[in-house]
């Protein structure tokens, strides 16, 4: 049976997090230029929205389930706390502003 250790968690912060972080808001970035292009919809119009939005709103949730992934991915590798815990706070709380009922109607 072969174990395999990952070590402890590291105190700090290296240069492979700043990328991560850097990279992070690259896609916050790409989030707000793609969200100003989304027209608003009436609730009452929501699958005609739907049919013609869908690939950019995809894109939308993919960009924030992106920061989670490079947060997994910097925690992996360097087993530092910080980072990972910002990058997937910021997934989760973009995933609940952009939710569906959000980016269609508008505020509930």
């Amino acid at each position: 049976m072969v174990t395999r250790t990952t070590g402890a968690w590291v105190a700090g912060l290296g240069p492979l997090d700043g990328v991560a972080l850097m990279v992070g808001i690259s896609s916050l970035g790409l989030v707000w230029l793609i969200r100003q292009r989304l027209p608003s919809g009436n609730p009452g119009q929501s699958e005609q929205w739907w049919r013609e939005q869908l690939g950019r709103a995809v894109l939308l949730w993919c960009l924030w389930e992106f920061l989670a992934v490079i947060g997994a991915i910097t925690l992996l590798v360097t087993r530092h706390l910080p980072v990972y815990g910002a990058l997937g706070l910021l997934a989760l709380a973009g995933l609940v502003a952009f939710r569906p009922s959000r980016l269609c109607c508008g505020p509930d």
